[in-house]
């Protein structure tokens, strides 16, 4: 990872929301990739 992207705080933080939550996020991914067509759900923006 190039240095200065992501602090080390913001990382263990992601980390420990996609061990904790790994459906939920796969699935806010998949949704952000298809955009707000017709999931009738909002766009999560990473």
């Amino acid at each position: 990872m190039e240095e200065g992207l992501l602090s080390e705080r913001s990382l263990r933080l992601t980390l420990a929301y996609r061990k904790e939550y790994p459906e939920e996020l796969d699935e806010a991914v998949a949704l952000n990739r298809e955009g707000p067509k017709r999931s009738g759900r909002h766009r999560i923006r990473a």
